[in-house]
């Protein structure tokens, strides 16, 4: 049974267009998950946080549940970061994770220093990141691959600068930016992800593939860990709550899950 699931997943991610829309729906319930969060921080109720941005309360919901086809416009991304506060310190109450506000104003947060910027060559039809600390150049078509490239010269997350469309073509679509941001946050929670391994056990009972309760999991990673795993088959055990199975929960923790 367990293959058979194995070699199924492995099988669709195989498929460009299953997995590119795989990745972004995950993307976008992690970052629902952050919208609601930092919301919530700031006590503010749905309600109220959709009268700041003109929207009903049921266009909050649908944000903060990672739902629609590509997510919130550009405009609403940016309405999004003046209401919650996307610099840190901003008087809004705790600040934002740095990867949302990058990904909500396109940019790193106040205050942060660029460790790379990356544009888009429209002649050529892909990105180019360039490291002012060493003047490292990079190119790639793939922003999965542009991110390896940058966090391998030392650019960490939320040091990325992207221009955005007010400078015209050179600005990365807003799924590139997403994209490369997530993989960067991917690579650098790596090491504290295989650390966490060790704490989280692995359940075997016969007949069953191997799983692991969330319940489990250490914050911050559970909440993580849950909005990857949207879409994604889990195990029904009976007398358990949440459950996902164990290769799932070992390839996240090695930045391979959600593909």
């Amino acid at each position: 049974m367990m293959d058979g699931l194995t070699d199924l997943r492995d099988e669709l991610m195989q498929e460009d267009a299953f997995r590119e829309s795989y990745e972004e729906r995950t993307r976008l319930v992690c970052y629902g998950h952050m919208i609601r969060h930092a919301r919530e921080a700031r006590q503010l109720t749905r309600a109220e946080l959709g009268g700041q941005l003109n929207i009903p309360e049921s266009e909050i919901r649908r944000l903060e549940n990672g739902e629609g086809v590509d997510g919130p416009t550009v405009e609403m991304r940016q309405a999004l970061a003046q209401a919650l506060g996307s610099a840190p310190g901003g008087g809004f109450g705790a600040p934002l994770p740095t990867e949302l506000a990058v990904w909500l104003d396109g940019g790193p947060a106040a205050g942060v220093d660029i460790g790379a910027r990356v544009v888009h060559d429209i002649a050529r039809g892909m990105l180019v990141g360039k490291v002012p600390a060493t003047g490292e150049t990079f190119e790639a078509y793939d922003p999965r691959e542009m991110a390896e490239l940058l966090f391998a010269a030392g650019v960490q997350p939320g040091h990325v600068s992207m221009p955005d469309w007010r400078e015209g073509d050179i600005a990365p679509a807003a799924g590139v930016k997403v994209a490369l941001n997530f993989r960067l946050r991917q690579l650098a929670q790596a090491p504290e992800r295989r650390a966490a391994l060790h704490a989280v056990p692995v359940i075997e009972r016969e007949g069953r593939p191997p799983y692991v309760r969330l319940s489990d999991i250490p914050t911050p990673w559970r909440d993580t860990f849950r909005a990857a795993l949207h879409g994604s088959a889990c195990p029904a055990i009976s007398g358990e709550d949440e459950c996902a199975y164990a290769w799932d929960w070992r390839d996240w923790l090695d930045g391979r899950f959600p593909r």
